[in-house]
């Protein structure tokens, strides 16, 4: 838990970041080859939420609210959202639902943000697979939350 808060203080916006994250942002790099895949995972504590093919927990943040990406900057340092770069296509399996799938425009450039009934995906940095650490942290007016399979933060 210590972890997470100092995480979440290293957050968006904030003016002095502690110790820099233990994977770099978000980049083509992040998700290789030709598939960004969200599906569906059980999550200790929380139940089946949805996951990127690398078993990371997709978060939304509920300052997203006119589902646009507001988490840039160092936020997006500690919050990587889901890119999906040129040549890449997105799927849904498990219980994610292609229908809810879609893409929104990355502010910091570099390709575009996968969303999900038009909320911005997120992974968070303190994470670890099957886990989510980041689970209703508060951050700039705020808080993560796990995605669900219904479009709904949880």
């Amino acid at each position: 838990m210590l972890v997470a808060g100092a995480f979440a203080v290293a957050g968006c916006g904030q003016a002095t970041p502690i110790a820099p994250p233990s994977r770099p942002p978000a980049s083509a790099a992040d998700t290789p080859g030709a598939i960004v895949q969200v599906t569906t995972g059980r999550l200790s504590g929380i139940g089946t939420s949805l996951i990127d093919g690398h078993r990371d927990t997709l978060y939304a943040f509920t300052s997203d609210q006119d589902r646009k990406v507001t988490c840039t900057g160092g936020c997006a340092f500690v919050w990587r959202p889901l890119l999906v770069t040129p040549g890449q296509k997105v799927i849904a399996s498990g219980g994610a639902r292609r229908s809810l799938l879609g893409t929104d425009l990355n502010p910091a450039g570099g390709g575009r943000v996968v969303t999900y009934a038009g909320w911005p995906l997120y992974r968070f940095t303190g994470d670890i697979p099957g886990a989510a650490v980041g689970e209703q942290l508060p951050d700039e007016g705020g808080t993560w939350a796990t995605m669900s399979v219904t479009g709904l933060p949880d």
